[in-house]
């Protein structure tokens, strides 16, 4: 409960921090218990994505993009899939923020 509970008041934080400065924070999903496992913002570009990925890492900040998309791993290739339109959209824009907490 203390981890949750951290990692809660982390995610306020983060909150604060991107309110009014244009960078979407990804919500918690209505009527959900979360573990805050993993908190994430959502750039309006991949071009504005790597700029933001480029000067956290600068800053020391270890950020990164949302996983590489299945399709495109090499043992995935070959497998059925659709076009992935919104995926791939997200793919571009999603970054993942530092999420750990001291218990």
């Amino acid at each position: 409960n203390k981890f949750i509970s951290n990692k809660s008041k982390l995610y306020l934080e983060y909150k604060n921090f991107f309110f009014n400065k244009g960078i979407e924070l990804i919500q918690i999903p209505e009527n959900t218990t979360w573990n805050y496992w993993m908190i994430s913002i959502k750039m309006e570009s991949k071009k504005d994505r790597d700029i933001f990925l480029r000067e956290s890492h600068k800053d020391g900040i270890l950020t990164r993009p949302i996983w590489t998309l299945m399709h495109k791993l090499p043992m995935y290739k070959k497998c059925f899939r659709d076009q992935q339109t919104n995926s791939s959209f997200l793919e571009d824009r999603i970054i993942n923020l530092v999420s750990t907490v001291n218990i």
